[in-house]
């Protein structure tokens, strides 16, 4: 006879026919395992919710992140740029000072 089993371990029989327990049992054991799976649903529900809402906020923080290193990559790029272009202008008048050029 196959079983089904509640929150707390026990064995619920498939079959209505169980000769041990009158129907009225039978009946609250089912009710009580329905009630079990409404409750685990209704707290799976919470879960998924929680996690879309976690999902959401690591979505936000690593948007925030990404914005912020893209701007100091520019700003890194600018800086650069600059430096090498007053670099090569410094030793273009050096060498020319000197006559080397």
């Amino acid at each position: 006879m196959p079983f089904l089993m509640d929150s707390e371990g026990t064995n619920l029989p498939l079959s209505i026919e169980n000769k041990n327990a009158t129907d009225d049992e039978h009946l609250n054991h089912l009710s009580n395992y329905s009630d079990v799976l409404t409750e685990k649903a209704k707290d799976l529900g919470k879960y998924q919710e929680y996690e879309i809402e976690k999902e959401g906020d690591f979505k936000d923080a690593i948007s925030n992140t990404n914005s912020t290193i893209q701007w100091c990559a520019i700003i890194q790029t600018l800086v650069f740029c600059i430096l090498g272009t007053w670099q090569i202008l410094s030793l273009r008048r050096f060498f020319t000072k000197r006559g080397l050029a």
